[in-house]
């Protein structure tokens, strides 16, 4: 019974996500009120939700409203731009099926096969202006790109952004609170981990930390300017010059007898080889 409360547990750590999936979905529908705002606002919610995803989440508010307000510009303009778009195709729609309007059949499956790709193209935009640093124009672009390089994932998430309104319309009254608490960041949370993937291969490969030491390379003037320094702090401290043999004062001799004594004690040392070069 403890195991079940733990919050490693699997039940502890699936309601701890249905609980940041909520507050990210209120915080989703608040902040799209205004309409215009809702690309900012999606923007955000993609954002959070894909750190949620790679267990990187920090605190969800704080990190919503930075991404709400550092893409805001961008997102804004690029809504704008779908929301014209699926302007004129709700327009299509209404002169269908309200107006009684008469389509060749052409037109008709050309109209059906541009909601669905635009609407694909719209699931793909928001992740990638939340993820990756671009213009709006580019951020289309490679939305198209992935809609058809990445065609599983895209039909997946197709699938799941439709998912509140089938329950909305076989469900039943009963089931509306439970669809409005996740309608939104719900379908969104799946798409983010169908997405996740395709953005790791995008991103910059991250360069293994070494701990070895890094090795620099001395050029010539270089090893002479550390020389300099070495002899400069063996001046300081009265060592002699590394190979410089320091007699004993009661050996050292003057004229013929100095040199006989110290070519019989270099002689020694290179017949036994126990000099060290250096006196100490």
């Amino acid at each position: 019974m403890n195991k079940f409360f733990d919050l490693d547990s699997p039940v502890m750590r699936f309601l701890s996500v249905m609980a940041d999936v909520f507050w990210i979905n209120l915080l989703t529908v608040i902040c799209s009120i205004p309409i215009f705002t809702i690309g900012a606002s999606f923007t955000a919610m993609h954002y959070v939700l894909l750190k949620l995803v790679r267990n990187e989440e920090g605190y969800i508010t704080k990190s919503y409203f930075k991404a709400f307000r550092d893409n805001f510009r961008q997102a804004t303009g690029m809504w704008l731009i779908f929301l014209l778009v699926f302007a004129v195709l709700a327009f299509d729609y209404y002169a269908e099926f309200y107006m009684k309007a008469k389509f060749p059949a052409a037109i008709v499956i050309a109209v059906y096969a541009a909601t669905v790709i635009i609407w694909c193209i719209c699931l793909w935009a928001f992740p990638l202006l939340s993820h990756f640093v671009n213009t709006v124009r580019g951020t289309l672009r490679n939305a198209l790109i992935m809609t058809i390089a990445a065609l599983p994932r895209t039909l997946g998430m197709l699938g799941l952004s439709i998912v509140p309104f089938l329950l909305l319309y076989f469900g039943g009254n009963s089931i509306i609170p439970i669809v409005l608490l996740f309608f939104v960041a719900g379908p969104a949370y799946g798409c983010a981990a169908l997405y996740s993937p395709a953005f790791k291969k995008m991103e910059p490969e991250e360069k293994p930390e070494s701990h070895e030491e890094d090795s620099l390379d001395f050029t010539d003037e270089d090893d002479a300017v550390i020389e300099d320094l070495k002899k400069d702090i063996r001046e300081m401290k009265g060592e002699p010059e590394p190979g410089t043999e320091t007699q004993p004062a009661a050996e050292i001799g003057t004229g013929t007898e100095a040199e006989e004594g110290t070519g019989t004690e270099a002689g020694t040392e290179n017949a036994t080889g126990a000099g060290s070069g250096e006196a100490r």
